[in-house]
């Protein structure tokens, strides 16, 4: 920005004083001439140097609001990407309304949700997982041969490890051995 900044100045500075500066420094040309050149250039830093200075302000202001526009969103991305590194998903990303990135914020929130989603059925399976085998565990302590028992918590069991698998398998991992 700053850089953009000045190529603008430098080619407004340039443009107008440059044509002047030719006039000074060509000597084919009477003293007359050339004394209105000065004259001019004198005439010109009275106005120039002010309207650089708003023109500069309002530039600075400008790009002030639109680095904070996309500041601001990125850092409550890195905000967000470290809550759900720490495991918690117990939120949503709000930018404010005339920060930029809002697509983003929206993509985010939808990936947030769906993991929300996809970890509270896993959480729900292997609940479901657990209290299957400990009814198995007990039976089997208890030494009673109750079979029909038994294949009904076998039967929960099977099911509830399978949609924990299918819930679990929704995840792509790096190494697709894991």
């Amino acid at each position: 920005m700053l850089i953009y900044m000045f190529i603008l100045v430098s080619f407004f500075v340039v443009t107008t004083f440059v044509p002047e500066i030719m006039q000074l420094d060509n000597e084919s040309l009477s003293m007359e001439v050339r004394s209105a050149a000065a004259d001019r250039i004198l005439l010109k830093h009275l106005w120039v140097w002010p309207t650089l200075l708003v023109v500069v302000s309002a530039m600075g202001v400008h790009f002030f609001l639109a680095f904070q526009r996309i500041v601001g969103p990125i850092y409550r991305f890195r905000r967000t990407f470290e809550q759900v590194r720490n495991g918690d998903l117990s939120f949503i990303v709000k930018i404010r309304e005339k920060d930029y990135l809002h697509a983003e914020e929206e993509s985010l929130n939808g990936m947030l949700q769906i993991l929300e989603s996809k970890i509270k059925s896993i959480k729900k399976a292997s609940h479901e997982a657990l209290d299957s085998f400990e009814r198995i565990e007990g039976k089997a302590k208890e030494g009673i041969g109750a079979t029909e028992m038994d294949s009904e918590a076998l039967r929960l069991h099977r099911q509830s490890l399978e949609q924990l698998r299918e819930t679990v398998q929704f995840f792509r991992l790096r190494n697709p051995d894991q």
